[in-house]
Order: structure tokens, then C-alpha cells, then sequence
């Protein structure tokens, strides 16, 4: 299931901030199944995405420190950031919820200082990123879209699950468009799968393999 809550105008460019830099940023745990989503995404996309104007980083350590990486960029030439991790809210596992950062509520100051806590004792959490952002800069948070991915579960291992492994493409397609990099999709999907392990997620590996080369005749 993909809901987008893109509401402020869809994603009509036209509407987006002036720049012309994208931000991609990948949150979570790298061997902890579903919860590495966020930086498996960002490390085939940076292996494969070759633009001046695009910057693809693991954002996977303290809140605090991943909030100024982002305020290290010029904001004049920043035009969009992307955040990509998995938050577990009791959905459907493999659910993508999209949505602008400026349309959710406002996080008061404890929970925020709840999730800076929590930070420093070693979550990590997209959750936590964005409303560090939020509170602390709003005129960086106009420029967030935030992408939610639903855990089956926390289980060890870095083995996706298979509601999520089947939920990729559609992530990584929203992905690529709203980033303006739909040129890249096939090579971004022979690069995912080229790395899928030879346990059960093989096969839905495949059948997604397929689907992504028809995009190419397309």
C-alpha cells in the first residue's frame, strides 16, 4: 500500500522551493532488517547516481549531528530533502506514507527533547530527525518530504522482510521522480538486486527485477 499526504499542492514543481540541490538521506539501523530500508536505499542510490546537483547521504547516527549535516547545506541553492527510514506505527507492514514535513503538527519541546534522549543513547529514528527540524527550522522543514516506510517487525539480520522487499519499487519510483532522477531507475534496480542474498527474498527479488526492466522498454 503506497498514501501519499503530499498536500500541499501535490508535487507540482512549479510550487516547490526555489534551488536546485536535492538532499537524499537514508535513517535507520544497518543489521536490523526493515529498520535498514533508509540506508540500503541511500547506499545503492549513491553507487549509481552520478548529478552535481544531488546529494545522497547515510544520515544513520545522532539526531543532533544529523540536523546540522543538513544545515551545513546552503539553503539558497537547497531546493528539496528527502528523508527515507522505517517507522513502526501498527500499519500494514510494507506501507509507504509520504508527506511534507510543514503539514504535520508541530512537535511541542518535550517530545522533541524526548527524542534528543533517546538520540544520544543510541535510537535512531527518521521520526526524531524530522522534528528536530520542525521545531528548531522552519524554513528547512518546508523543504522536507518525509518517506515512511511500515517494519514487518525487529528482527536481527539485514534480510528485509518480504512485505517490504515487495514494497521497493514503488518507493524507490516515487523516489526518483519527486527527486527529478527517473532517468536512473533501471540502473538503480540492477543495482538493488544484484545484492539481494539467495535466502527467501530471492524470488520476490526477481519478480521485481522483471517489472523494473519493463520500465526500460517503456
Amino acid at each position: 500500500m503506497f498514501v501519499q499526504h503530499l498536500t500541499r499542492g501535490g508535487v507540482d514543481r512549479a510550487s516547490e522551493p526555489q534551488g536546485s540541490r536535492v538532499f537524499i538521506g537514508g535513517v535507520g539501523y544497518h543489521c536490523l532488517s526493515d529498520y535498514g530500508v533508509g540506508p540500503l536505499l541511500v547506499d545503492v542510490l549513491s553507487s549509481v547516481i552520478r548529478d552535481k546537483n544531488t546529494v545522497i547521504e547515510d544520515l544513520s547516527y545522532n539526531v543532533v549531528a544529523a540536523y546540522h549535516r543538513l544545515k551545513d547545506e546552503d539553503p539558497e541553492s537547497l531546493k528539496m530533502v528527502l528523508l527515507i527510514g522505517s517507522v513502526m506505527r501498527g500499519r500494514v507492514p510494507g506501507e509507504i506514507r509520504v508527506y511534507r514535513l510543514v503539514d504535520k503538527e508541530l512537535p511541542d519541546l518535550e517530545e522533541v527533547q524526548r527524542f534528543i534522549g533517546e538520540s544520544v543513547s543510541g535510537s535512531i529514528d527518521v521520526r526524531s530527525l524530522s522534528y528536530l527540524i520542525s521545531y528548531y527550522d522552519p524554513e528547512l522543514a518546508s523543504k522536507v518530504v518525509v518517506y515512511e516506510v511500515e517494519p514487518k517487525g525487529i528482527m536481527p539480520g539485514n534480510r528485509l522482510s518480504a512485505e517490504v522487499m515487495d514494497a521497493l519499487p514503488r518507493l524507490i519510483k516515487s523516489i526518483l521522480s519527486l527527486a527529478g532522477l527517473e532517468s536512473y531507475a533501471v540502473k538503480v534496480f540492477r543495482e538493488l538486486y544484484a545484492h539481494v542474498g539467495s535466502d527467501g527474498a530471492i524470488c520476490i527479488a526477481e519478480r521485481r527485477r522483471e517489472h523494473a526492466l519493463s520500465w526500460e522498454i517503456a
